[in-house]
């Protein structure tokens, strides 16, 4: 794959990440009350800008690192499959970490500036918070992971020919 092929397919799964993450955080914003300060902050322009921008790095990662996989071996249709998969699940899972820690850290920052206090403390009451009631959201991250990094695979399948990827 040619320097340009490969900086035009990172771009376009990072645009890809980031759509599917837009589109997860509106899911979330419609199960969520609308005058809960949850909604506020699924609203706020910083978690809507972040999120698709976090999520799009992270997928464009592992997808450049399905495209070395594809470069390097000749996979079977099912292993490309899968594997494209797995990392679907590793974005979406890490992507979901990140947001929590870019929450924890804005809720700990906001905590001390208002009332004092230690900021690492803030912090790791933030996080235990955030990660006890985030981690209802993780099972989800498995099958939607897995369908939005299998699908980010067929252009991979798509491009590359019968003749060099085996069929199982």
């Amino acid at each position: 794959m040619s320097p340009l092929q490969k900086a035009l397919s990172s771009v376009g799964s990072l645009v890809y990440g980031g759509g599917v993450c837009v589109l997860l955080l509106r899911i979330v914003a419609i199960g969520t009350d609308s005058g809960s300060s949850a909604r506020a902050l699924i609203d706020s322009r910083v978690l809507n800008i972040g999120v698709p921008l976090l999520g799009g790095i992270i997928t464009s990662i592992f997808f450049l690192k399905l495209v070395d996989f594809c470069g390097r071996r000749k996979p079977t249709l099912g292993a490309l499959f899968v594997r494209a998969g797995l990392y679907g699940i590793l974005s979406a899972a890490l992507t979901l970490q990140a947001v929590y820690l870019v929450i924890a850290v804005y809720l700990a920052w906001s905590g001390v500036r208002s009332y004092g206090g230690s900021f690492g403390g803030a912090l790791l009451l933030s996080l235990l918070d955030i990660e006890t009631y985030g981690l209802l959201w993780m099972p989800l991250c498995v099958p939607i992971g897995f369908v939005y990094g299998a699908a980010l695979g067929i252009p991979l399948i798509h491009k590359t020919t019968r003749s060099d990827i085996q069929v199982a």
